[in-house]
């Protein structure tokens, strides 16, 4: 196979394609023997000679349109991929002129590309970092998570229910006259105050008493999850069964012996000061590494274009919906309990998306400049740390169907992006602009929220917590809270780009030509469509 590339105006290319007589006739042969197979009056399965296929089939016209899609197909992404370009969208073929049996094949195709991008300057970035050191808010936040497991709820039988209290209700709530079972239930818990709902539906049940009953029409944002059924109108009728209140432990020498088994106080300070430091210490790598891509992107000349942006887009939506699905949680409940409407969510995922698009791009110019090589020492080290012993196999699927110049793009920005971490000139973050930064931020760990939310289960309230969750060790609140701390000053409302480059060895749909996998260095594109 030879190409031959043509550079056209608006970031375009052309490239012609000439495929060998020998694939030519391969083709045809094959062509021929594929419709043999089926039952031909007079004769065997697969015997019938090619001129009695010709008369079944109309002609031998037939055959050479199956030929010429097959040698396409077959070739056009390898082209692409040899020349280590990855197109924007999927490529014009035009007129399609069918192969000659005993001749090259010559055909021809445009496609998108991305431009060429400059930086504004290639200088060392300057960033802010947090000190690792924990601050007293920043433990006191974690014994307060800590003394939510010994919460005890007490039942409240002489006033009205107000904000703060939880409530249990008996409820059934309906759409379009049908149960909505996620919602309805005999006992089905309900925090007042902290915005799991809207203030339509909430508003109801505060001043209300044990035994009152509420009938109330409320709209979700999205019911079910399902993005056709925005402000669809829900009703609900509920009666109140019972108000309790949180009462927290009293924090004494006593009770931390007696509940946690430490000497004391200080003691358990002390060890929340490790655990906390101890995470700061293995995140911060991480938040350097996305500090530095943000201050690169904002030295980037232009703008991504459309379909690179649309690419990062449905990343956040699959990683916030995969999120959601892991948790249990469905999408009108997180946008309920985050305070967003289908709008401001479509707007928030499209700024993420134009950032994420930004730093790729700003990624790209840098690694040109310092003129990054990918050797294919470099590709087949991507594919051995990421597949094992499939790493073989899941590099010749990637290269038949042209997708290792993915890779060598994926491991450029890893190579770029890791001498900007390097060279990065990096200053001490001041607890002042911290807080600066923490009181600008809108909404913040908007994934717990919606965790919080869902928690339906009355056992939660006499969950305990272990000694392992003080020391960090595998609690998954702890994990989040982790989060919590490290990012108040940085908060991050969406996923970012993922900057791992370890493969996934989950497996793909192969009817859809997809590899068995998709290399992490690949997933690093972003926006070009497969083609």
């Amino acid at each position: 196979m030879e190409t031959i590339l043509k550079l056209l105006e608006d970031d375009q290319v052309e490239l012609s394609v000439t495929i060998p007589t020998a694939d030519v006739d391969k083709a045809v042969k094959e062509a021929y023997a594929e419709a043999a197979k089926n039952r031909i009056k007079g004769f065997r399965q697969g015997k019938a000679p090619r001129n009695v296929l010709d008369k079944v089939y109309g002609g031998p016209d037939f055959f050479l349109a199956e030929a010429t899609d097959v040698v396409i197909k077959a070739s056009y992404l390898k082209a692409i991929d040899s020349l280590d370009m990855i197109p924007l969208d999927q490529p014009d073929l035009g007129d399609i002129i069918p192969v000659v049996e005993g001749s090259d094949y010559q055909y021809a195709f445009t496609f998108p590309i991305a431009p060429v991008y400059t930086l504004s300057s290639y200088q060392p970035v300057q960033i802010e970092l947090p000190s690792v050191e924990p601050t007293v808010e920043e433990i006191q936040s974690r014994i307060d998570s800590m003394m939510g497991y010994y919460v005890e709820y007490v039942e409240v039988t002489d006033r009205a229910s107000q904000k703060g209290d939880v409530i249990t209700l008996e409820m059934q709530v309906t759409h379009n006259g049908e149960t909505v079972q996620s919602m309805s239930g005999e006992n089905v818990p309900f925090e007042l105050g902290i915005d799991a709902m809207p203030a339509d539906f909430e508003d109801h049940f505060i001043g209300i008493k044990a035994g009152d009953h509420v009938s109330v029409d409320f709209k979700l944002p999205y019911y079910d999850g399902d993005e056709d059924n925005q402000d669809q109108d829900l009703h609900a009728e509920a009666t109140l069964k019972k108000i309790e209140v949180k009462k927290r432990p009293e924090l004494t020498d006593e009770w931390v012996k007696e509940k946690l088994e430490y000497e004391s106080i200080e003691h358990f300070r002390q060890l929340l000061a490790d655990s906390i430091k101890s995470q700061k210490e293995s995140a911060l790598p991480a938040l350097k590494e996305r500090r530095v891509a943000e201050a690169i992107a904002e030295r980037l000349q232009g703008d991504p274009p459309a379909s690179i942006t649309s690419g990062f887009a449905q990343d956040i939506y699959r990683d916030i919906f995969t999120s959601l699905q892991r948790q249990g949680i469905t999408l009108d409940v997180f946008l309920a309990s985050t305070g967003q409407t289908p709008e401001t969510f479509r707007e928030e995922v499209q700024s993420q998306a134009e950032s994420n698009a930004r730093q790729a791009m700003a990624l790209d110019a840098y690694a040109l400049h310092i003129e990054a090589v990918v050797s294919d020492d470099d590709i087949q080290a991507e594919f051995v740390n990421s597949g094992g012993e499939e790493a073989q196999a899941l590099f010749d699927e990637w290269t038949e169907v042209g997708r290792i110049s993915e890779i060598r793009q994926g491991i450029r920005r890893m190579k770029a992006s890791r001498l900007l971490n390097e060279e990065a000139i990096v200053t001490e973050e001041k607890p002042g602009d911290k807080a600066e930064k923490a009181e600008k931020a809108s909404k913040t760990d908007k994934a717990g929220k919606a965790e919080k939310a869902s928690k339906t289960d009355k056992a939660d309230k006499t969950v305990k917590a272990d000694k392992a969750v003080v020391v960090g060790e595998v609690d998954e609140a702890e994990k989040a809270e982790k989060a919590v701390i490290l990012e108040k000053a940085d908060n991050q409302k969406l996923p970012k780009a993922k900057e791992s480059t370890k493969l996934s060895l989950k497996a793909e749909n192969k009817k859809s030509q997809k590899p068995i996998a998709a290399p992490k260095a690949a997933k690093k594109t972003g926006g070009p469509k497969k083609v």
